[in-house]
């Protein structure tokens, strides 16, 4: 039965070969959607650095052009401090002039020709002093100047290209981002196809489930029509030899006597003998001529449908050994007619 059971459950090969086929598409679709899962959240990953890189780089020229305001501001009140200290300076060699020229008026009483000369050539002096003074003052500005905007032009331009290098990355980055969503949007088909081909194998599971029953239940009603042929077969046989035995029965008669009394010849009456039953012949009715004293009964095999002989070779669900127990069955049916 159980080798039966399973021949049945393999009645469908086809049926779980593709469930099988289905099964592994299924295991790759969801291996393929898991590493594209973690190349976007790794890609996400590096564009929220950029993105923070980029926030950062921003910062920092911000921070550069507010260093670049201190310093013009500090630059132009260099400036303004400068002219300040021309004008004190200029002031301070004036009082000097004067001073020195009240002395010499003072001390030397030269002629007024020779003190305007004096003062003409202190002026001359001290205006080419300042000028020297204030060009140094200038050009040590401008190029102090120069120096702090070639490093801050340096410093920007790096920041610039660092910028530059960032947007670009970004805009692969995005590039990517959006090359992704379109795999995302293969995913969302994959899980799709994955959902149709879970359904596909829950009904062909199902298809599977459906086809065992019907086998088994036809399986079992094969089953109990074999039994019911092995009875009928066993039957036939049974009724075919007490058929046999019953050819051949006689029938005899005995003196019934209650229990303890033996009958004597002396004690019993002279009985007259029974009278002989006559045997006809199925050609002459008329006849009178007697058979045996044996009343023999013919019992013959039942007509009809299904009632034909039977043997050990025609009858391959008999069982190979049929003994004589079945001869008293035939005895019981003799002696209760």
């Amino acid at each position: 039965m159980e080798e039966e059971s399973m021949s049945l459950k393999s009645k469908s090969p086809s049926i779980n070969h593709e469930a099988e086929e289905l099964r592994e598409e299924l295991e790759k679709l969801n291996r393929k959607y898991e590493q594209l899962e973690e190349a976007f959240e790794t890609e996400k990953e590096e564009a929220t650095k950029l993105n923070n890189n980029i926030d950062e780089l921003n910062k920092k020229l911000s921070a550069e052009k507010m260093v670049n305001e201190q310093l013009r501001f500090e630059n132009n009140q260099l400036k303004h401090g400068m002219e300040q200290d021309k004008e004190s300076s200029k002031k301070m060699f004036g009082d000097m002039f004067f001073f020195v020229c009240g002395l010499h008026i003072n001390l030397d009483r030269k002629p007024t020709d020779d003190l305007e000369r004096q003062k003409a050539e202190f002026d001359r002096v001290m205006q080419e002093q300042i000028r020297k003074a204030k060009e140094e003052s200038l050009s040590a500005a401008q190029r102090e100047a120069q120096t702090m905007k070639e490093t801050e032009r340096d410093k920007y331009r790096l920041l610039m290209d660092q910028k530059k290098l960032l947007e670009e990355q970004l805009v692969k980055e995005k590039a990517k981002n959006n090359a992704k969503s379109k795999e995302d949007m293969d995913a969302d088909k994959f899980r799709k196809v994955e959902e149709r081909m879970k359904d596909e194998i829950q009904r062909l599971k199902r298809e599977v489930e459906r086809v065992n029953k019907t086998w088994e239940k036809k399986f079992a009603i094969l089953q109990q029509s074999l039994h019911a042929l092995k009875d009928e077969s066993y039957l036939r046989q049974t009724l075919q030899r007490q058929s046999a035995a019953l050819h051949h029965a006689a029938v005899s008669y005995s003196v019934d006597t209650p229990a303890g009394i033996i009958p004597s010849s002396k004690s019993s009456p002279l009985k007259r003998p029974l009278p002989e039953i006559t045997k006809f012949k199925a050609g002459n009715p008329g006849s009178g001529a007697a058979g045996p004293d044996f009343l023999s009964y013919t019992v013959s095999a039942p007509s009809g449908r299904g009632t034909a002989m039977f043997s050990v070779e025609e009858n391959p669900l008999q069982d190979a050994v049929m003994k004589d127990d079945q001869i008293p069955v035939a005895k019981w049916l003799l002696f209760h007619m």
